[in-house]
């Protein structure tokens, strides 16, 4: 299965990678779901589908605060926040499409598409945030990421990049030595990989590994330094 789908009813395309902001991720594909008198689907995929993202969230507010919330609900959710934060919504927009993500997950367990998603959900959420919630997220963020490298086949450059820039910033928010040199050297791993597959010597992934070697060398310890 292509672990970037795309179809109509897939979340908002993502913009091209920038050194700036962590390359993004193709958003979740909405399976068919099963009729419900509890869930207004029609009003609500005739909401997404017209732009009133809000709207949407509004109309599903009811089924989602049910436990047993059939997954086409967090579905509809997800596309929701995402195309809201994509829009123009602050950080906690991402946040939110993670954490439906997350609801998608308990009841696909086996749907690996996610892992990509959740995570750049993550890493842009964590743009937004400053202290110790920021490095909470980033570690999710690359759990999340790390975990969609391992079931893909072949990784493509868009996730590794998102990967090795998580891994970056992670590195350079506060941590012991040790634990900033094997952030780093998987940072530069990951970013070298990218950059191949990119097949592209100037791309966002090759600035990304010059600024990792950097971080590198300013990380290694000097002279007379236990």
């Amino acid at each position: 299965q292509d672990a970037h789908p795309q179809a109509p009813e897939a979340l908002a395309r993502a913009p091209k990678p920038e050194i700036a902001a962590p390359a993004q991720a193709e958003p979740v594909q909405a399976p068919p779901v099963q009729a419900s008198p509890l869930v207004p689907w029609n009003a609500a995929r005739q909401m997404l589908d017209s732009g009133e993202y809000q709207d949407a969230l509004d109309c599903l507010a009811g089924a989602m605060t049910d436990p047993q919330a059939p997954v086409g609900v967090w579905v509809m959710a997800a596309r929701a926040w995402w195309c809201i934060a994509q829009g123009g919504g602050d950080w906690r927009a991402y946040e939110k499409a993670a954490q439906a993500m997350e609801r998608i997950q308990e009841q696909e367990p086996d749907n690996d598409d996610l892992w990509s998603r959740m995570g750049t959900c993550r890493v842009l959420q964590a743009a937004g945030e400053r202290g110790a919630s920021r490095i909470v997220t980033l570690d999710i963020a690359i759990a999340n990421l790390r975990r969609a490298v391992e079931v893909e086949a072949a990784p493509d450059k868009t996730l590794l990049h998102t990967l090795g820039h998580a891994l970056l910033q992670r590195a350079q928010a506060t941590g012991s030595r040790a634990t900033v040199a094997d952030l780093l050297e998987e940072a530069v791993s990951t970013l070298q990989s990218a950059t191949r597959a990119a097949n592209d010597a100037s791309s966002p992934s090759a600035w990304l590994v010059e600024q990792a070697l950097q971080a590198q060398a300013a990380a290694l310890p000097r002279a007379g330094t236990p």
